[in-house]
């Protein structure tokens, strides 16, 4: 049961993020309405405990944690480019996946 609530956990400090950043990139000031405006502040916060939480969570993950550390020939990493790069493609393809998903459901007038 611990197992699973922490992957949960996991799971829920990256939604948090993913959803800070595409609220981040792809909302319109203007047309923030007043009673959202306190979302923002929550989606602020939620985003940083996950950016503070989730480098010590990833120790959990055997993978994730071997690719970080690791190189392709079996040798520790000199620096932290290759694993920060694909970071970065994996949240900015999320982002792009997702606001796809968003501009066809609005599109087919499902988010209306």
């Amino acid at each position: 049961m611990k197992r699973i609530a922490g992957y949960g956990l996991d799971a829920f400090l990256i939604l948090c993020l993913l959803v800070f950043f595409y609220f981040h990139a792809f909302s319109n000031s203007r047309n923030i309405p007043p009673w959202s405006s306190g979302w923002g502040n929550i989606r602020l916060l939620l985003a940083i405990l996950a950016m503070v939480t989730i480098p010590f969570r990833v120790k959990r993950y055997a993978n994730v944690s071997h690719f970080i550390v690791f190189d392709s020939a079996g040798s520790r990493r000199k620096t932290i480019i290759v694993p920060l790069f694909w970071m970065l493609v994996i949240i900015f393809g999320s982002l792009i996946i997702l606001r796809t998903l968003v501009k066809m459901f609005d599109s087919a007038g499902v988010l209306q």
